[in-house]
């Protein structure tokens, strides 16, 4: 072990200077809620909105509370500034079932495991994913953009996974 060299990792040092890390580096520093932070951004790509140029994500406990061009978003006084190339609003859920447990998780609506056999590498999310699902919108309304979802845990191997945004 004593012979192992520090390496520098150096694709995450080319994500982090050309911005690529913006969102990565929000998400980070999110971990407190109750954390007051300005993004600035040379570019802002919001979900429902054009792109913004030089603009500011402002988020105060947990959620984003402003988002707009810098001459148009004042930055409170105390909050904490961090700059990107590229900024992505939004939160990511790394894990979920969404779109295959249904809101009220009910049994007529649950494609989320099929024990029939404890591995089933052959099962594709996006072949039982419903994007109507109205827990999607639910997770939506808490500032969730993206989703990571597949199969429910309980298989050895449950197949493969999808990323909705």
């Amino acid at each position: 072990m004593s012979s192992m060299k520090a390496t520098n990792p150096s694709g995450w040092t080319r994500m982090v200077k050309s911005g690529l890390f913006g969102l990565w580096s929000v998400m980070l520093i999110l971990s407190p809620v109750s954390a007051q932070i300005a993004v600035k951004g040379e570019k802002i790509y919001p979900v429902a909105a054009a792109k913004i140029d030089k603009g500011v994500v402002l988020i105060k406990n947990g959620k984003i509370e402003a988002i707009g061009p810098e001459a148009d978003v004042a930055i409170p006084e105390g909050y904490k500034i961090v700059s990107a190339k590229v900024v992505t609003p939004g939160l990511i859920d790394a894990h979920a079932t969404v779109g295959f447990t249904g809101i009220y998780n009910q049994k007529h609506d649950q494609e989320q495991l099929d024990k029939s056999n404890p591995i089933q590498p052959e099962l594709r999310a996006i072949d039982a994913y419903n994007p109507g699902d109205a827990l999607v919108e639910y997770l939506r309304s808490f500032g969730i953009t993206t989703v990571h979802t597949g199969h429910g845990p309980g298989a050895l191997i449950s197949g493969q996974t999808l990323v909705a945004k």
